[in-house]
Formats: C-alpha cells, structure tokens, sequence
C-alpha cells in the first residue's frame, strides 16, 4: 500500500472539523446557536454543515483541498471555504515543522515492517484487501496523550483512502499504537468500499456503533493487534472495560459482542468475522455475499 503524509493547515482543520460529529463532541447548546460560543465553533459548524455533513460535497471536499482544486466542488463554494477555514485559529504547527517528517517517516518503516502480516489477517478475519493508497493528514494534538483518527473519504475507482490523525507529544514515539489506529481507520474506508454493512434506514439507528464496535475489538488494541504483534497479550474483557470509556455511545453492542468475540478469538481465521456474526444474530447489519 502507497502511504503519502499531508500537514497542509487547512487539512489538518478540516480534519478536527470532522469529528466535531462524534457523539458528545459538542453540547446540543453549541449545535443550536454557536455563534454564542465564539467565532471560531460558528465558522466550524459551518464548514461542517456545508460540507461534511452534506452529501454533496462529503467525498469531494477533502479531494479538492488536497489537490487545492475548486472546480471539485464549484470555484464560490471553494472560495467560501477558505474563507470559512482562515477563520478557524489555533496553535498549529507549521506545515513543515520537523517533528511531522519525523513522525511520518516512523509510521511508514512500522507500517512496512509489519505490512505482510496485516495485509494477511486483515483478508482472513474482513474479507477484502487493504487499499492501494492512502492519504494521512498527519496533526498534532494540544493533549499530549491523543491518539486519535477520523476516516473522511475514499474513492472506489483507485481504491484509495484519505483519513486523518491526531498524535500528541507523549505517543509520538509509541508507533505499534500509531500504526493500530492507523489501519482501525483505513478498515472503516474499506467497509464502505466493500460495502460489508447494509445502509440505515430512515430512523433506523445502530449500524455505525456495529461498525465501531467490531472494529475496536480487532484494532488498534484487540484481536488483530495482538495476531500481528502491535501488542504483546490480549486479555478481552479487560480491553473491552477500556472501550466501554471511551466510547460510551456504543456500550450496548460492545456487551452484546463480548461473548461472540471470546469465540471468535478461540476460533480465529476460520471464517471471516461478517460470517460469523451473521450466524450470531448479527446478519441485520451485514450485506452476506
């Protein structure tokens, strides 16, 4: 897999911008009129409004800025967005401080190192091959103890994915860490590539926490990570204690995938985990092929 970095600003807010969509990112207050809390959440949730949430500019929004190409998504709408961007300020890094070649150059010989076994694992438990590219929009983070990711966009016809990464001072060197949120955000990608699950329905709720659940029991810390070597043992019911804190919203079908996923590890590799879990009461989120 071809891995480029990008540490463009603009990116780089924009990446932070995305995840103000997690649950519980921010208040229902700040949703509602954030113009109260400060310019700079106003011109966020713009941006986020406009064109991460909308489906029209969702998948192209990261292409045209990373090719810094307006006619991707119309020369007013791209202008608006720089504009919106510029008024988004922080303590950013330079786009090329030298602590991002650093780190960039350390999560590509990691990756390389261990390319053959994740590649392995990730067609025996997923099904699908990993992507041919991948662009990370590489960030610091103000906590020193972030390590986090968000999946913006891929394209099915080059079979390429763009996500982003946060990665604050004190795990700037921990790259087994790095490299498991690292591919836990190119799976997500590449199951809506493959189109593994089944879209929601009007009202239906709970696929994405499916989504985010089963992922979390395999990468950055689980089942896959422990196979390839990213971390040294796997005790799941403790891993699982860490998952339930940070991220609440998806407590519910954690429990519920406990069980399936202690027999899963004991018979690992058998079968893809889709097939498995579909047998398990499961198959309402998956597309069986």
């Amino acid at each position: 897999m071809k891995i480029s970095f990008r540490t463009d600003k603009n990116l780089r807010k924009l990446f932070f911008i995305y995840q103000l969509g997690a649950p519980g990112a921010i208040t229902s207050a700040m949703w509602a009129y954030p113009s109260l809390f400060g310019e700079r959440l106003e011109n966020s949730v713009k941006i986020y409004n406009k064109y991460i949430r909308s489906r029209r500019y969702e998948n192209k929004v990261w292409y045209a800025l990373k090719s810094d190409n307006p006619k991707i998504i119309g020369a007013k709408e791209y202008s608006d967005l720089l504009e919106l961007l510029d008024g988004v300020k922080g303590n950013l890094l330079d786009d090329n401080d030298p602590s991002f070649k650093k780190l960039s150059s350390g999560i590509k010989k990691e990756y390389r190192k261990n390319a053959k076994k994740i590649e392995k694992h990730v067609m025996a438990v997923f099904g699908f091959k990993m992507p041919k590219s991948a662009t990370v929009i590489l960030s610091e983070t103000e906590n020193p103890s972030s390590v986090n990711g968000g999946a913006m966009s891929s394209n099915k016809k080059d079979y390429s994915v763009i996500f982003g990464m946060g990665i604050g001072e004190k795990n700037r060197s921990d790259f087994k860490i790095i490299i498991g949120v690292f591919v836990h955000e190119i799976l997500h990608r590449a199951i809506d590539m493959n189109g593994t699950l089944k879209e929601e329905k009007p009202g239906e709720r709970g696929r994405e926490q499916f989504e985010e659940a089963v992922l979390d029991y395999f990468v950055p810390e689980g089942i896959l990570s422990q196979k390839v070597g990213l971390v040294d043992k796997l005790e799941i019911e403790e891993y699982k204690k860490k998952m339930d804190r940070n991220r609440p919203d998806s407590k519910e079908i954690t429990d519920q995938l406990l069980e399936p996923m202690r027999e899963y590890y004991k018979s690992y590799g058998k079968e893809t985990v889709w097939k498995f879990l579909a047998k398990r009461g499961f198959a309402k989120y998956i597309n069986q092929k």
